[in-house]
């Protein structure tokens, strides 16, 4: 019984395996433009604005204000608070 299991999972994960190959067609994003300019805005607000106030914010506050800080918005989203 145990050599049957074998190749019979074999046959199976070939299976799964070849389904993840197929394309299912026409591989062209219609939104590439759309996703290009968003990506263009996101990446360039985050070098001009994001990572300078993280950067800002980690060497004004020490260590126990980030945690406190970090540990303070889960308590808040289970506590209902708004």
């Amino acid at each position: 019984m145990a050599r049957a299991n074998k190749p019979c999972a074999a046959l199976l994960l070939a299976g799964m395996l070849a389904g993840c190959a197929t394309s299912g067609g026409n591989p062209a994003d219609p939104l590439e433009p759309l996703n290009r300019v968003v990506f263009s805005f996101n990446d360039t607000a985050d070098k001009a604005v994001i990572k300078p106030v993280a950067r800002a914010y980690r060497a004004v506050l020490p260590g126990i204000v980030r945690t406190g800080v970090s540990n303070f918005f889960p308590i808040s989203r289970m506590s209902g608070f708004r």
